[in-house]
């Protein structure tokens, strides 16, 4: 997220110790600097800014693109970094980590973000509905179901991948990054169950289909694949 080595856990912040080959040492001082994301680059150079996963919203990878902090366990931080960090479409589960009865900090992220004008959507009918320009998904209390278990209430990921295009190829900023990531396919692997890595990989590959559908017409949008 931040072309930057660190240590496993630690989430944009610069690690402790560098010692890989041909990675500059860390100089005294600078051992768990935050250091920005691509994403927060593209929000510096007037873009629009979307995140699509099917875990929730402060797990690892999403917290990487749109936080900082050297635990990528500490949620109630994660979670408040990106709601404050005001990117246009966040689209995944962990609802129980924005609302007060959850947290510590008994805060309420969700009044936070329909305050700051996020149209709050909780189902895959809510999702396609809204034509708003900044939305947030919150489509489960964490995780989204494995594809084999989800219920019709929820979005694929290929579904939030193709509203999150919409949405951001409409706003009036200079272009869009998009994050996307199929997250379950990993814990299928955690699992041992083929039946969840398999589901899980055809839906990834579904939501490349949109990105790559999208980038065909529009002729100006790079799409990198990339696997965990």
């Amino acid at each position: 997220a931040t072309g930057y080595k660190s240590h496993t856990g630690f989430i944009s912040v610069l690690p402790d110790v560098a010692n890989m080959p041909l990675v500059e040492p860390i100089k005294k001082g600078e051992e768990r600097r935050p250091v920005a994301s691509i994403l927060e680059g593209a929000k510096l150079n007037g873009m629009a800014t979307g995140i699509v996963a099917t875990c929730e919203l402060p797990h690892a990878t999403p917290a990487s693109f749109a936080s900082h902090y050297p635990n990528r366990k500490a949620y109630d931080t994660l979670s408040e970094q990106i709601v404050y960090n005001d990117v246009d479409v966040l689209l995944t589960g962990g609802r129980d980590v924005l609302v007060p009865e959850k947290r510590a900090d008994k805060e309420d992220m969700i009044s936070i973000l329909q305050n700051k004008g996020y149209d709050i959507v909780k189902n895959v009918e809510e999702l396609r509905n809204t034509d708003a320009t900044k939305v947030s998904g919150l489509f489960a209390p964490m995780a989204l179901d494995y594809e084999f278990d989800r219920s019709y209430e929820q979005p694929s990921l290929s579904t939030m991948t193709q509203k999150a295009i919409d949405i951001l190829s409409n706003n009036k900023k200079d272009g869009f990054f998009l994050m996307v990531e199929g997250s379950m396919i990993d814990w299928g692997g955690h699992r041992n169950n083929t039946k969840y890595i398999v589901l899980e990989t055809l839906d990834f590959d579904r939501a490349i289909g949109k990105a790559l559908e999208y980038a065909s017409s529009n002729k100006e949008t790079l799409v990198i694949i990339t696997a965990d």
